[in-house]
């Protein structure tokens, strides 16, 4: 899994403090995203409806197994959705540092202005307190952090791979975009393709969509997975049956703080095109008819789950770490049991999210 803490960048805040031009220190505005350092925290304080809120306050390590302390596979689903949710919020806090941060320093320079710090590694342009930007750089002036705020829309973009303090190749894009306090959209993909020996089959890449509006939360998870662990064949970090044995892991969801209802979905990661209307082949009962040569291995986890007679979406949650029951539109609520899940037009077909990457500005 991804690590889930939050992104540090505190030394990309500090540089754009110290390196803005003195000549530009006449005060004009104390922060200019006092606005948007409020409405990034209510959507933090509201990221997650009761029904999908978590036990524990601490955040999935890289090393750690999410489903560790479940008896089952089908338990951990409950516990997976919740991670998810925590990699979005984590998100939203760290824009939110960010912005007010940089807002501190940009207040003190006029609008209309644009400029570089005096050892290139901080660009700006400020059209107003509603449309700025800011790039950092690392080796060899590569752009690796990007935040821009247009309007209600809030963005970042880091490529720690040009980071000249302990580079990976770890990249996150965040999005918000503010309608109001209970009306609001998040998208983030993070990628980290750098192989972890204590989780071989961890996924590569993800992407999380999470949405507010009309009293529901709803949104998609994504995982693409470069060396999945198939049943009885062993996968290492030096590419032994790397890009053999590919899957997606995808969830969709939609609730309210009674209850929340999921649905699971494992495909190929070949597929190159994915929308609602199909995604009933990829349901987590069809395993066996789209991985048929690991369905009923010895060791696989698809006995009493993956087959046809098997668990079936959706399934339902009513609260914090509670055990999800499969089959289970959340028939007891109505909000929820007849919700729609999010657009077909937010999936990412697995082809495509196996080759997303994050590209960040050159210039301003």
């Amino acid at each position: 899994m991804f690590k889930t803490s939050k992104i540090g960048l505190v030394l990309i805040i500090s540089i754009f403090v110290s390196c803005k031009k003195k000549e530009e220190n006449t005060t004009v505005n104390s922060n200019i995203a006092s606005q948007v350092v409020s409405n990034l925290s209510q959507v933090s304080s509201n990221f997650t409806p009761t029904s999908l809120s978590s036990a524990t306050t601490q955040n999935l390590s890289q090393a750690s197994d999410p489903c560790a302390s479940t008896s089952d596979w089908a338990i951990c689903q409950s516990n997976l959705i919740r991670e998810y949710l925590k990699i979005g919020k984590s998100s939203v806090e760290t824009i939110t540092q960010l912005v007010s941060s940089i807002g501190g320093a940009l207040g003190q320079i006029p609008d209309g202005n644009s400029g570089t710090s005096d050892n290139g590694k901080i660009s700006w342009s400020k059209s107003s307190s509603g449309a700025w930007s800011v790039i950092s750089r690392g080796t060899n002036n590569a752009s690796n952090a990007y935040i821009s705020i247009s309007s209600n829309v809030y963005t970042l973009k880091v490529d720690n791979s040009v980071s000249e303090n302990n580079p990976t190749n770890w990249k996150v894009e965040a999005s918000v975009t503010y309608t109001d306090s209970e009306t609001w959209d998040v998208s983030v993909f993070v990628s980290n393709t750098d192989c972890n020996t204590a989780d071989v089959g961890a996924p590569s890449k993800a992407t999380i969509y999470v949405s507010r509006a009309n009293g529901l939360w709803s949104g998609k998870a994504m995982l693409y997975s470069p060396r999945w662990k198939k049943p009885n064949v062993t996968v290492t970090c030096d590419g032994t049956a790397a890009g053999t044995y590919e899957i997606a892991m995808y969830t969709d969801f939609v609730g309210n703080n009674t209850s929340t209802k999921a649905a699971l979905y494992l495909i190929p990661a070949s597929v190159s095109s994915l929308t609602n209307s199909n995604s009933s082949t990829y349901a987590i009962n069809n395993f066996c008819t789209n991985f048929s040569d690991a369905c009923g291995v010895t060791g696989g986890p698809t006995s009493g789950y993956f087959t046809s007679n098997g668990i079936q979406n959706n399934w339902c949650t009513t609260g914090a770490n509670t055990t999800p029951t499969w089959g289970n539109n959340c028939s007891s609520n109505a909000s929820v049991s007849s919700a729609s899940y999010s657009s077909d037009s937010i999936w990412i077909a697995p082809a495509t999210l196996k080759l997303k990457d994050v590209t960040l500005p050159t210039s301003l």
